[in-house]
């Protein structure tokens, strides 16, 4: 209750400060409404979304009016982050929290105190012990502040379509909490709002709100419209949506080059490792702890060290067992764009990060690390030739020797495989799909800016 009444404050701050602005922009209209994730004023500079590229760029190219609904991925200063976004103007964008009524933290954490009070009264009553656990586990969940945040997106979502009473209302589509209480909000406010949802990532054989959402059930667990990266994350979705009705449209991602199957051949020449983590702390720390006495045993090879936007080398830091300073064969990167670190580097380490496709792409031999006290999270689990596991530093150094003494092998017939595997897996984004996108949302008639 104390979390929801401090958001409360900072949204009647907001409100107050920027309720001038807020007004202008509600004067004008939307047509689509997009649902992105930022990672702090920093990454508002960039006239690409980290998520729909150059999407965005399009859609005013072609004349669509839209908004973008953006959020601060890294929870930094409400008031700062709000004042960054509402200064761009290369993209309309408003910040999501502006959007949120006052009342709703109070409303959401006295549902969920009420909700807490059944589950436990149910958890009293003689039953299995697996009904029990299962009870004590939602009741906890049931009262995390991370609920209150995720069911604040149906009314975001709700008073955004009240608003602008768009055609379409887009968020990603990742199997995240707070997708669901998204779409209901869309659904509530305008039923013909149609709810598209951005496949932009790896589907793994668990995500199951991706591969099998629940149904028979009172609430949207799908969006009318899945817009997909490729053939194959279409094949493992598609038939658990078949209950729903969905349709799929193919997208692609703007993360890679139009037009190109193979980016760039292997080049195991240049011993150059490149260590990504997806955005998560435990995730990061413990790929680069499992790198630095690699580092210090191969002193011929280069490592680079990419952090995710969501978790910056300075958090990941401090978790380190030992100072990568240390090695002089390791850098961290800063490069803005990934293909600058891919461009120098012949093999990548990773565990669940999607950027790995694209390496393979990049002619970069991809070594997983399997940690048996850990979920296998392997984004290339479908991929049976060129990729590695390691689970031990001394099989990690094992791999990089050989992999380094392959010579020049050219286009390899293997690479080559696995790269009709990421093709298949997912294609390069461009015009013809934000066509694609524009003639289901908006018809032959389109709502201009």
């Amino acid at each position: 209750m104390l979390s929801a009444l401090r958001e409360t404050l900072d949204l009647i701050y907001l409100k107050l400060k920027f309720s001038l602005v807020l007004r202008r922009l509600k004067r004008n209209p939307a047509s689509l409404l997009m649902k992105t994730w930022c990672f702090g004023p920093e990454s508002l500079n960039s006239s690409d979304d980290f998520y729909y590229g150059r999407l965005p760029q399009l859609l005013q190219q072609r004349g669509v009016s839209f908004l973008l609904l953006c959020g601060d991925a890294l929870g930094g200063n409400k008031r700062t982050f709000a004042q960054a976004v509402l200064k761009r103007t290369q993209v309309r964008s408003i910040p999501e929290q502006l959007l949120a009524p006052v009342w709703a933290p109070i409303v959401i954490a006295c549902k969920q105190i009420a909700t807490s009070w059944q589950l436990y009264r149910l958890l009293r009553t003689p039953s299995d012990g697996k009904f029990a656990v299962t009870c004590a586990r939602a009741l906890v969940d049931c009262l995390s502040p991370s609920t209150t945040k995720n069911t604040m997106y149906y009314y975001i979502a709700k008073r955004a379509v009240e608003t602008w009473r768009p055609r379409a209302f887009v968020t990603l589509y990742e199997g995240q909490s707070w997708e669901v209480p998204a779409w209901n909000g869309a659904k509530t406010a305008l039923k013909e709002c149609l709810t598209v949802g951005y496949q932009h990532t790896v589907v793994m054989p668990y995500s199951l709100s991706l591969t099998w959402p629940n149904k028979g059930s009172w609430e949207l667990s799908t969006p009318d419209l899945v817009l997909y990266l490729g053939e194959r994350t279409k094949r493992m979705m598609k038939p658990g949506h078949e209950a729903h009705k969905t349709e799929f449209i193919l997208f692609g991602s703007f993360r890679r080059s139009p037009g190109s199957f193979l980016e760039s051949a292997p080049r195991p020449w240049r011993r150059t490792v490149l260590v990504l983590p997806m955005g998560s702390l435990p995730e990061a720390k413990l790929l680069f702890n499992f790198v630095i006495p690699v580092a210090s045993s191969l002193p011929d090879h280069q490592f680079i060290f990419r952090c995710h936007p969501l978790v910056p080398f300075e958090q990941v830091r401090l978790c380190l067992e030992s100072a990568p300073e240390q090695c002089r064969n390791i850098e961290v990167s800063d490069c803005n764009f990934i293909e600058d670190d891919f461009s120098r580097s012949s093999v990548v380490l990773y565990r669940s990060s999607s950027a790995a496709l694209y390496a393979v792409l990049n002619g970069i031999k991809p070594v997983y690390l399997d940690d048996r006290n850990l979920f296998d999270v392997d984004v290339l689990f479908e991929l049976t030739n060129w990729r590695e596991r390691v689970s031990s530093v001394s099989e990690m150094e094992e791999v990089l020797r050989r992999y380094a003494a392959t010579g020049d092998p050219g286009v390899s017939e293997e690479w080559r495989r696995a790269a009709e595997f990421v093709n298949g897996y997912t294609t390069a984004a461009d015009d013809a799909s934000a066509d694609r996108f524009l003639r289901r949302v908006m018809g032959d008639g389109r709502q201009t800016l």
